[in-house]
């Protein structure tokens, strides 16, 4: 059984080693690894939200979004700033990043 969490990002160097370990285990472009995702990484998510995947304890999802404020309600970005200026590069390779031995229900 797979358990998922959403909560605020506490601590970016852990989830550096989280994400780079997860890496390995995923088939993943490099707009989603963390030499691109983490770069300047408190600038561009300073809400950030992570969600967790676990299975048997081990990480196997990781999401990166980002928090931004709009009229009277939050929004949640998939690995965006939620700027389009800022956004404008390589969105269509946005995605989590997801262990490939776990199953899909797809």
């Amino acid at each position: 059984m797979i358990e998922a969490t959403v909560e605020p990002l506490s601590d970016v160097a852990t989830l550096e080693a989280d994400w780079r370990a997860l890496e390995v285990r995923s088939d993943i472009s490099f707009f989603q690894s963390w030499t691109w995702m983490g770069c300047l990484a408190e600038q561009r998510f300073p809400d950030a939200v992570l969600a967790t995947a676990r299975q048997s304890q081990q990480i196997v999802g990781l999401a990166l979004l980002n928090r931004r404020q709009a009229t009277g309600f939050s929004r949640l970005w998939l690995g965006e700033t939620g700027s389009p200026n800022e956004d404008a590069l390589a969105i269509e390779y946005n995605g989590p990043v997801v262990d490939r031995t776990v199953a899909t229900d797809a």
